[in-house]
């Protein structure tokens, strides 16, 4: 097993895709059209008060922004599956209409401005 760190992991893992959608891991050969799969194993999450206070500097921003960042852990992660690019709102959108799914409420309104169509 080998351990890195999250930005690695996730620069690594998406190269720069914006993937969103996660699914838990079944094996490489059921990974759906669209979708790539992530291997298991460690990596480091989270960051260390001395990196959240220099991000916090650089953005202009008071360090208790990134307190759900702290403290850094080592976490083992399962195999997963996950979008190779971003669901927009009109995918999502399509996938309700055709699924009968229900989306979450989350209190935001359910009807978005045509120019929210294409926003991840």
């Amino acid at each position: 097993m080998h351990t890195c760190s999250r930005r690695r992991w996730l620069k690594a893992a998406f190269a720069g895709s914006g993937a969103l959608v996660v699914l838990p891991g079944a094996s490489s050969e059921t990974v759906p059209t669209g979708m790539i799969r992530i291997p298991g194993g460690l990596f480091v999450m989270g960051t260390t008060e001395a990196e959240a206070s220099a991000l916090a500097r650089e953005h202009s921003h008071h360090p208790s922004w990134l307190a759900g960042e702290m403290p850094q852990r080592r976490v083992d992660l399962p195999a997963f599956q996950i979008d190779r690019f971003p669901v927009t709102n009109a995918a999502y959108a399509r996938f309700v209409a055709a699924t009968g799914h229900h989306p979450p409420s989350t209190g935001a309104p359910t009807a978005l401005p045509n120019a929210c169509s294409i926003i991840p």
